[in-house]
C-alpha cells in the first residue's frame, strides 16, 4: 500500500495484485540496498483487494495481513504495529515512528487586562 514518504509506487492497472513500480521512497532505498548486499531479487505488487487487512470472524485476514498469512508474499512494506496481527505477522524492529502529528496554531500574546494581577500567584 502506498505510504508516502515511506513507501511510494505507480500502478500500471488498478487491479489488486498487479506487479507495481517503486518510486523513490524510503523504504524502497532500504529494500534496494537489502537486495543487493543479501543478493536476491524481488517484485512488487499491490495487494490482491487494495487493502491493508482487517481480521474475520474465522480468523483469516484480508488485504496485506492475508496476503502474508497465506504466504502469497515473503514480506511486506511498511505494516504498522498491531498486538492483534502478531499470530500471523512477525515484525521487524520498528524504524519509524507513525508520520501522523498534531497541528495547533501558535500562542497569542496575553491580554493586557490582566497585566497588573498577573505577577502575583493565586493562593
Amino acid at each position: 500500500m502506498e505510504w508516502f514518504p515511506f513507501i511510494d509506487y505507480k500502478r500500471s492497472t488498478p487491479e489488486g495484485g498487479a506487479v507495481v513500480t517503486p518510486r523513490d521512497s524510503l523504504d524502497y532505498r532500504m529494500l534496494k540496498d537489502i537486495s543487493k548486499r543479501l543478493n536476491f531479487t524481488y517484485v512488487m505488487r499491490a495487494p490482491w483487494d487494495n487493502q491493508w487487512g482487517t481480521s474475520t470472524d474465522s480468523g483469516n485476514w484480508t488485504g496485506v495481513v492475508g496476503t502474508l498469512q497465506y504466504q502469497k508474499a515473503d514480506f511486506s512494506m511498511m505494516l504498522s504495529y498491531m498486538p492483534t496481527r502478531l499470530p500471523v505477522v512477525q515484525y521487524s524492529r520498528i524504524y519509524a515512528s507513525e508520520p501522523l502529528v498534531m497541528v495547533t496554531s501558535k500562542p497569542r500574546p496575553l491580554s493586557q487586562s490582566f497585566a497588573l494581577v498577573r505577577p502575583f500567584s493565586g493562593r
